[in-house]
């Protein structure tokens, strides 16, 4: 979804209503920023700071390690 943003002369973006309400954002709300560059430019993200970062990568490692109690109880059987 695109928007088109004007910059004001003290440097402030408003970001539409639909947005706003699309990514639960209030007046308060703090977002993170990230430029990126490629080869058309810079590009600029906008998103929500998490309230914890703990809560927000809570369960992001699941399965990372597969079975890691069958593989830790196959290794011990080896010795």
């Amino acid at each position: 979804m695109d928007a088109n943003l004007i910059i004001s002369s003290q440097g402030q973006i408003t970001v539409p209503k639909y947005l706003r309400d699309i990514l639960g954002v209030k007046p308060g709300s703090q977002l993170l920023a990230q430029v990126t560059s490629g080869s058309t430019g810079y590009k600029l993200t906008l998103q929500p700071k998490p309230v914890s970062w703990a809560k927000s990568l809570a369960g992001t490692g699941r399965n990372l390690w597969g079975n890691s109690d069958q593989y830790i109880k196959d290794e011990r059987n080896k010795w």
